[in-house]
């Protein structure tokens, strides 16, 4: 959380032995509704490998900081 902005991401952990094929979704929520993440992409396919991590991009999923106090929520 920035002064003019929320990001949000996602961390993809494998612990495993073998790889695993992901599909995630990032998006927030605020003000009781759901919204997709600008400028996107919205959905990343990707092959974790075994033993390591992925973080979707923060800056995929922005959006400008609301002046009424709210609760911002990621969704995956």
């Amino acid at each position: 959380m920035e002064h003019d902005k929320v990001a949000f991401a996602l961390r993809v952990d494998n612990p495993t032995g073998s790889a695993a094929d992901v599909t995630v979704k990032v998006g927030g929520s605020w003000a009781g509704a759901a919204h997709d993440c600008d400028p996107g992409p919205g959905t990343t396919h990707i092959t974790v490998e075994p033993g390591t991590t992925f973080t979707t991009e923060p800056a995929h999923c922005e959006i400008a900081r609301q002046s009424a106090p709210l609760v911002y929520q990621a969704e995956a």
